[in-house]
């Protein structure tokens, strides 16, 4: 009997991991305006499904932009903070719609913002899409973005409050080809162009001259939503994971994801999902991707 593919629907947040979440926290309400929305910690059931039951009992606290809309930032305790930003394979930068990137870079110099490049026009200054990138105070990368009001961006959301939404995730890869077709083979997902572009913290943090070029593959998720698949240089290593730990910084995306019964049934279980945090799901599984990144996904 055929199955067919589950579809992988909205991105719904992401999880960035570090010893001193409320410290961290404390950073994006204050240069970002975010808000604190909810706290925590991790239960047995849902460090099992992550595959790191010594997160048990981890502190969390949930961040979202002041706009209302669903998405957020989750901030789990971890006893090692990323000290590879963007050098390692895995899940490397979250991005984040904003109304006016140009005005972001000078309130960030002196905070643990750190400046990685931009602003800029992406696609090697040919895109009307602008970006800066920093490193936060945890070694996640920020794309900061602003959406131009053009009629072939309308799938893109246009900031509402200074900093606003997540709506990117970007994975680091060895072949962000074939990481491509590994969702695409497993999910009903929608393939987007692949390129190559000079991506330009990519090359700072590899020693490559400003203007070399990277492959970028993505792939759209059904309803809301996008993974940035970027091919890594063959300087990037595997990103170190403590034992019974998430991985240190960005650690885990987590989706919303519709027909996973007979999948989930192959390969394992699933734990209770908080419906507000999960957009109204009620169970919650994890898949490990091609460069070892950690998806979580909320499915009815």
């Amino acid at each position: 009997m055929s199955i067919t593919k589950p579809a992988i629907s909205t991105l719904i947040g992401a999880t960035l991991t570090m010893p001193d979440p409320a410290v961290v926290a404390e950073h994006y309400v204050r240069h970002f305006g975010y808000r604190i929305d909810s706290t925590g910690k991790v239960d047995a059931a849902t460090a099992k499904v992550w595959g790191a039951p010594k997160q048990e009992g981890a502190q969390t606290i949930i961040l979202r932009a002041t706009s209302g809309l669903p998405q957020w930032l989750r901030f789990v305790e971890h006893p090692e903070r990323h000290a590879q930003p963007l050098r390692t394979l895995g899940w490397n930068a979250i991005e984040l719609s904003v109304k006016a990137v140009d005005t972001l870079k000078t309130p960030l110099e002196g905070t643990p913002f750190n400046w990685l490049s931009g602003p800029h026009f992406l696609s090697g200054g040919t895109s009307t899409i602008k970006a800066m990138q920093v490193e936060g105070p945890a070694g996640e990368v920020i794309y900061l973005t602003q959406i131009p009001d053009e009629p072939d961006k309308k799938h893109l959301p246009k900031a509402k409050v200074p900093v606003d939404r997540l709506f990117i995730v970007v994975l680091g890869t060895a072949d962000s080809r074939a990481a491509q077709r590994w969702y695409m083979d497993r999910f009903d997902v929608i393939e987007r162009p692949y390129r190559e572009t000079p991506i330009k913290c990519i090359n700072k943090a590899h020693g490559r001259p400003e203007n070399a070029l990277s492959s970028l593959a993505s792939v759209s998720l059904k309803e809301d939503g996008m993974f940035e698949i970027d091919g890594y240089p063959a300087t990037a290593v595997a990103r170190p994971v403590k034992e019974g730990y998430l991985p240190a910084g960005f650690a885990m995306v987590t989706a919303a994801a519709t027909g996973l019964a007979p999948w989930l049934t192959l390969r394992g279980g699933t734990a209770p999902a908080d419906r507000d945090l999960h957009m109204g799901r009620t169970k919650i599984a994890t898949i490990t991707g091609p460069a070892g990144e950690v998806v979580e996904l909320a499915v009815p």
